[in-house]
């Protein structure tokens, strides 16, 4: 899949982590029910557990799209963010760093918008969390699920998701 970025710039995705297939009795596929295949590092601890709710964009709220950009902040504990934002939504956004935060931890974080790149401050909280040793490069991956949310924000990044949605 090759992705366009917000100065026009191309980005190819080689593994979406996940995709879901059919499976019958006995685990073999077969339509009607659904299988986890992908990538190991790159599924989020829920897939990789095999819950049986929905996976991926069939469980999310809210429409999320790639988006790369930096990303800075504080968590409670005093621990100091430096990572780089991966993809995007309303909601949340999957961050890329040098150190994992535990699931739980409260931070303050700052990033450009997509689109615009107005730099916004907003607090948020981590989901879920991957060591370094899980993912590749070494890196680790949390997802932070943001709190208190300006409106402008949220109208802004779901204008960008959408947008990347219908363009593909």
């Amino acid at each position: 899949m090759i992705v366009r970025g917000v100065q026009g710039e191309l980005s190819t995705l080689l593994d979406f982590g996940v995709a879901a297939l059919p499976r019958g009795p006995g685990g073999a596929p077969s339509a009607g029910s659904e299988m986890l295949v992908g990538t190991p590092e790159n599924m989020s601890p829920e897939q990789l557990r095999g819950d049986a709710e929905p996976v991926g964009a069939a469980r999310r709220r809210s429409v999320r799209a790639y988006y790369q950009t930096p990303l800075r902040g504080m968590a409670a504990r005093g621990a100091v963010i430096d990572g780089r934002s991966e993809d995007i939504s309303s909601r949340g956004t999957l961050v890329i760093a040098g150190a994992p935060l535990p699931e739980g931890e409260r931070a303050v974080v700052r990033f450009a918008l997509p689109a615009s790149g107005n730099r916004v401050q907003c607090s948020a909280v981590v989901n879920w969390s991957r060591h370094r040793a899980a993912t590749q490069r070494g890196r680790a991956a949390f997802g932070l699920e943001f709190v208190d949310v300006p409106p402008a924000m949220t109208e802004a990044i779901t204008h960008y998701a959408e947008r990347m949605q219908r363009e593909g």
